[in-house]
Formats: C-alpha cells, sequence, structure tokens
C-alpha cells in the first residue's frame, strides 16, 4: 500500500501513525509513519490475510479501510490518498470496520480493533461528544431496517460506554435506509450503505 496523508482542509502534509492490523488475529502486524514533509508512506501486506489499516494523528478524526487479501496470491500495489479531517464539530466518519451477522446487531469481534480507535479518541479528547449512527440498504421494511439501524448504533454505544466512556458523551440513533450513500440497485452499492458513522456534535 503506497499512500499520502493530508490535512483534508488545507492540503498539507501530514506526519501520522499508519497502522495495520490482522483482522483474524487482531494483531498489529504492522506500524508506520508518514514523512513530514510530503505525507507519504508505503507499507508491505502478505497476500493470504485480511487486513484493517488505520490512519491517525493527534488533533484529527482517524480514517480506516480494510484489505481483503484472503484470496489473492498476488497484485498490483494499491495507491491511497488518506486526507484526515481535524476534529470540529459536524465532522463525520464512516467505521469501515463495524462488522454485524445479517439481519441482527450484534457486533462480531473482529469489530473490536475500530472500535477500540474510537475509544482512544474519545479518551484522548474528553472534550468532544459524539452521535452515532446506523444506516441499512433497503431490502426488507422500512420499520425492520429502522429498529435494526437503531440496535446496531446502540451496540456501539454500550461497547464505548462499557470502555469507560461517559454516556453523557454519547448518544445513537437509527437512520434505517433513509440516508444512502450509493445506489441500492447493486450489490457493491448495498454494502456501502450497511454502514456505522459518527459524528461529532460538541
Amino acid at each position: 500500500v503506497k499512500g499520502k496523508v493530508l490535512d483534508a482542509e488545507s492540503d498539507q502534509a501530514v506526519q501520522a501513525v499508519i497502522e495495520i492490523i490482522d483482522l483474524d488475529t487482531q494483531e498489529t502486524v504492522n506500524k508506520v509513519v508518514s514523512d513530514i514533509f510530503d505525507g507519504s508512506f508505503l507499507v508491505t501486506l502478505v497476500a493470504g490475510k485480511d487486513y484493517l489499516y488505520n490512519v491517525s494523528r493527534d488533533g484529527y478524526l482517524f480514517y480506516s479501510e480494510s484489505y481483503a487479501l484472503k484470496e489473492m496470491e498476488h497484485g498490483v500495489p494499491y495507491n491511497v490518498e488518506v486526507r484526515l479531517q481535524p476534529i470540529k464539530v459536524g465532522e463525520t466518519v464512516v467505521l469501515k470496520n463495524i462488522f454485524f451477522e445479517t439481519g441482527a446487531y450484534e457486533l462480531k469481534s473482529i469489530s473490536e480493533p475500530e472500535l477500540q480507535k474510537l475509544v482512544d479518541l474519545m479518551t484522548e479528547n474528553a472534550n468532544i461528544s459524539i452521535e452515532i449512527s446506523g444506516h441499512t440498504d433497503n431490502v426488507g421494511s422500512a420499520s425492520s431496517n429502522l429498529t435494526l439501524s437503531s440496535n446496531r448504533a446502540k451496540a456501539v454505544a454500550d461497547f464505548l460506554i462499557s470502555k469507560g466512556v461517559a454516556e453523557s458523551r454519547i448518544s445513537y440513533k437509527g437512520m434505517g435506509d433513509q440516508a444512502p450513500i450509493a445506489t441500492n440497485e447493486t450489490e457493491e452499492g448495498r454494502a456501502k450503505n450497511r454502514r456505522t458513522e459518527f459524528k461529532v456534535i460538541r
């Protein structure tokens, strides 16, 4: 994975920590720091495994992505541009590595590395509060999707509270299928719409 980390507002290079986590073992397998002058970084991923990668820097909301390489023997490099958002009211982050069973709201254990990053963010920035929102695709009834998305958002909130984040700093809501970010006409689009987000509200 070859990339560059930039400030989303100024386009200036950001020296950030890029952490690679094996999703099966939940162990950190690589950690690098992007270049202070141009924000560039390079990490190597071994094929045959699935990974989460997380980019973080004090004063910014973290960025995460995942790479499913279990079925890949070799391939072309990934080129990414990570644009970190400074922490401020109104900014939203999609939690791309939060996983649930289909139609259920129990968090899978492989969600924990991402959830811990959110716990760390809340711990290190004790003055912020967030709203967690759950979203679904349009498969199924609107009422069942609303209930499912609300329960999924609550599951994330409950995890944060269980790790010591004050309940007063967290709110949650279900959006059902009312706020899609992609088409619901394709499986890829529906997968993007099934998501959990958080927004800084103060």
